[in-house]
């Protein structure tokens, strides 16, 4: 019982500053409470509690017999798990009533003052080890009980987010309950909507469930907090994609390529959105720039397939011979070249591509 303060220390700082009044017991609650001291001294802490308890009813701001239930609260609730949560909330109550009352005496001195800051810790302390129940139930697998306990920690401190996310985390990862898990989520971010990391695991929550436009909101207010985050203006430019808003898609992917201008998989995304938009000259130029960091085959029948449609055959010839360079073997690029010699009239051109094609049969 190293937790509980000396009953002739406490009495001497707490009294010093206690108003008479509001210590006063009557007559036969006194009685109850010298005895509860005596049973204290002598470690009979089931008869000490009763006493003390019975003592509150007479007086509920008696601030020692306040600290010293609160402290056998949370011996008991140390050394019994079955009570564990129960008692250390009891303690916690307590605790947090004895505050209340010593905020309204004045003139406290050093050692007082030290009294409360002792307090305070414990009072923290219960709430820490209801939280860790909590975890240890996880652990145990008991999570309709531990989600109680996070429940009960929360409502302790409504300020501390922890309990909260705990529970979350426990109906997206151990009963996969999507329900319960989004309306966490949400209540996480309505009470801390400029958290950052918790606007981006809503948004990710939904992307996972395929909801591209719930996630969309919430991509865009990631943004405002931080508008240089790359990763998630990935995102927001996927999210217009699966909306087929690729006109928005590629706004927001132009604004990734301004800063990452050889990133070949932002390249890609532009070339595959300005496809879908049917605007074959924008997706000439993203090819080209892709082709330009690392060719490809895929990527120059891409471009010379575009360049033919766009009827652009100076460049179907320039682009072909550069695919024939980087893959002698491809049949495709060299009919290419062939083609757009024809149609540029460049004899010289499609005679030796024509001779290096009949080579290849």
């Amino acid at each position: 019982m190293k937790r509980l303060l000396p009953l002739v220390m406490l009495a001497v700082l707490l009294l010093a500053a206690c108003s008479v009044q509001r210590q006063k017991l009557s007559p036969q609650a006194n009685m109850i409470y010298k005895s509860a001291n005596v049973y204290y001294q002598n470690k009979n802490l089931e008869k000490a509690l009763e006493g003390y308890l019975k003592v509150l009813e007479d007086n509920p701001d008696h601030v020692i017999a306040l600290n010293r239930s609160a402290d056998i609260h949370m011996h008991y609730a140390e050394n019994d798990p079955v009570v564990r949560v129960e008692y250390n909330h009891k303690a916690y109550m307590m605790y947090d009533r004895m505050l209340a009352v010593l905020q309204t005496f004045t003139n406290l001195t050093d050692d007082e003052r030290r009294t409360v800051r002792d307090i305070t810790d414990k009072k923290e302390s219960t709430w820490v080890r209801i939280y860790k129940h909590g975890e240890d139930q996880v652990l145990a697998g008991d999570y309709n009980e531990a989600i109680k306990t996070f429940e009960l920690a929360a409502r302790m401190k409504p300020e501390r987010i922890e309990p909260v996310v705990k529970i979350k985390d426990i109906y997206e990862n151990n009963l996969n309950d999507l329900a319960k898990t989004e309306e966490y989520l949400l209540m996480l971010f309505n009470s801390r909507p400029g958290e950052i990391l918790l606007v981006q695991e809503l948004a990710g929550f939904y992307v996972a469930q395929q909801k591209f436009d719930k996630a969309l909101p919430y991509f865009l207010k990631v943004r405002e907090l931080n508008p240089n985050d790359l990763n998630n203006l990935m995102n927001l430019s996927l999210c217009y994609y699966e909306m087929e808003d690729y006109a928005d898609a590629l706004k927001i992917t132009n604004e990734i390529l301004v800063n990452t201008p050889k990133d070949l998989e932002v390249l890609d995304n532009a070339k595959i959105i300005a496809a879908l938009m049917n605007d074959t000259d924008l997706a000439i130029g993203y090819v080209i720039r892709i082709l330009d960091i690392k060719p490809s085959s895929h990527n120059y029948l891409a471009l010379c397939t575009w360049l033919s449609q766009a009827k652009r055959f100076s460049e179907l010839v320039t682009y072909g011979e550069r695919w024939h360079q980087f893959e002698p073997t491809s049949k495709e690029a060299v009919q290419f070249v062939i083609l757009g010699a024809q149609q540029t009239k460049n004899s010289a051109i499609e005679k030796k591509y024509s001779d290096i094609f009949r080579k290849m049969h």
